[in-house]
């Protein structure tokens, strides 16, 4: 319909997920540093 083939949408995805997996992980890992760890406490 548009005159795109598979292996354009896969390799324009592919490209989209190799540039927006390390700016994800390096947002999560920063997001991750602002919570603090509490150990859970097991109720007697």
């Amino acid at each position: 319909m548009l005159g795109l083939r598979a292996g354009d949408l896969v390799g324009f995805t592919f490209q989209q997920f190799l540039f927006h997996l390390p700016v994800v992980l390096l947002l999560a890992w920063l997001l991750g540093m602002t919570f603090e760890f509490a150990p859970p406490v097991i109720p007697n």
